[in-house]
């Protein structure tokens, strides 16, 4: 049986998808769960990821934990105090 991802169902990935870069972002950082998941929640991937049509669901956790340092470290020209907070983020490799 193939099952069909749409906006309706995209919910059900989400979880697994949070969980692994939330996790990754905790020992790459040092911060605490609760903030890599808000981190998560306010980027530009997230909106990505929760949109079907962009597929980006279908990438696997590494090219998303990718993108997702790559947001953090590069400040947005229109970014605002909380959000170049967030964007400060020093990430190790």
């Amino acid at each position: 049986m193939s099952a069909t991802i749409t906006q309706e169902n995209l919910y059900l990935l989400m979880p697994l998808k949070i969980g692994w870069l939330a996790k990754w972002l905790v020992e790459d950082t040092g911060i605490t769960v609760a903030e890599a998941i808000t981190r998560i929640y306010r980027s530009k991937l997230y909106k990505k990821l929760s949109c079907e049509n962009t597929k980006y669901w279908h990438l696997g956790p590494v090219d998303l934990y990718e993108e997702l340092k790559q947001e953090l470290v590069t400040p947005s020209v229109t970014a605002s105090r909380n959000d170049k907070r967030i964007a400060s983020l020093s990430v190790t490799e």
